[in-house]
């Protein structure tokens, strides 16, 4: 089979893919819609919204540039002759994965996925570290007590996990997607399908018992089993790579995630011990209390980053490497353009 690198919502199963998508963005509204309150609807409407504003703004640039880079390898896979070999993936995704396919043609591909990976699970542990101890202080701010008193805030704080797993799942996907041919898409769309079903039935469980919170929880399940297909279409393309892990090639070093760890549990204590009781609390003395809880934040955020420069400073070099050839890429292909209208102009 050889390679198909084209983007799944361009290519001829598209609209398979599209009809998944509905199925997931639309089917689980409707549950909720069926099942819950006007307020319940609100509240998940509220979050879903300034969630998908952080997933637009960090995540949807890096998704671009991880899709671009994957489809390149796979042009150049094309154009070498060597695309029949290089996407056998597996028999029951797409076919099982050459062994005569080199760890030279790879090699470059794992070096791509690793740092993309690893970014985007950066940006995601960040917002699963902070969102659910922030996520009062931020609705009552900004929105007031009108939505800081509903259950809005505990569905903030799991949407804010529920973010990293959308990260992870988008650039798993893209790679998965960049580099599956024309009947692993087929497969894969069909897949999703059924991904999208068990979504739905666990959709009307819990949204029935905890509303928007269990809409999130259903989501979040559906996501982990998109991530673990993702997974296993890596692991067993690159299978012919020796040296390549998923847990050491994909995933921020140890002393990364164990400092996640410390955060999250750090201003989870400062968010009991300082806003325990802030329904009660006079808008003075919340404000005060607030202000503290933040500067807290602040403190652990700039610790945070000062060690992501040291243990992630490779990752962001890789990153930052790649999105500036993309642009070079860009003004290359628009200089030729313009090149070439103006030497037509002069014939």
């Amino acid at each position: 089979m050889g390679l198909d690198a084209t983007f799944p919502y361009n290519s001829k199963d598209s609209s398979l893919l599209r009809v998944e998508k509905l199925a997931l963005a639309e089917g689980s509204k409707v549950v909720l819609a069926t099942m819950q309150s006007a307020v319940n609807q609100g509240v998940y409407g509220l979050v879903s919204n300034l969630g998908s504003l952080v997933v637009r703004t960090l995540f949807q640039p890096l998704e671009e540039a991880a899709f671009a880079a994957f489809s390149t390898w796979g042009g150049n896979t094309k154009a070498s002759g060597g695309g029949a070999a290089a996407t056998e993936v597996a028999t029951e995704v797409t076919a099982t994965a050459a062994a005569a396919t080199s760890a030279a043609r790879l090699a470059p591909l794992a070096r791509a996925l690793s740092p993309m990976v690893k970014a985007v699970a950066v940006l995601g542990l960040l917002a699963a570290a902070f969102g659910p101890s922030y996520s009062y202080v931020l609705l009552r701010v900004v929105y007031g007590t009108r939505w800081s008193e509903t259950e809005a805030p505990a569905v903030l704080a799991a949407y804010s996990a529920y973010v990293l797993l959308l990260a992870l799942n988008g650039i798993g996907e893209a790679f998965v997607h960049a580099v599956l041919d024309a009947r692993g898409l087929q497969q894969s769309n069909a897949l999703l399908l059924v991904f999208s079903a068990v979504h739905l039935g666990v959709c009307v469980a819990l949204v029935r018992q905890y509303g928007a919170l269990g809409l999130v929880a259903a989501d979040s399940a559906n996501m982990v089993l998109r991530i673990s297909y993702s997974a296993w279409c890596i692991r067993r393309f690159f299978r012919s790579l020796p040296a390549f892990s998923l847990h050491r090639d994909l995933l921020p070093a140890p002393s990364t995630l164990t400092a996640f760890a410390i955060v999250a549990a750090a201003t989870a204590t400062s968010n009991l011990l300082l806003l325990s009781g802030a329904a009660s609390m006079s808008h003075r003395v919340f404000l005060r209390q607030a202000a503290s809880h933040v500067g807290v934040g602040v403190v652990l955020l700039a610790a945070l980053l000062g060690l992501l420069v040291r243990t992630e400073r490779a990752v962001l070099r890789q990153v930052l490497e790649m999105r500036r050839q993309r642009r070079e890429g860009g003004r290359r292909a628009t200089g030729g353009g313009d090149d070439a209208v103006k030497s037509g102009k002069e014939d």
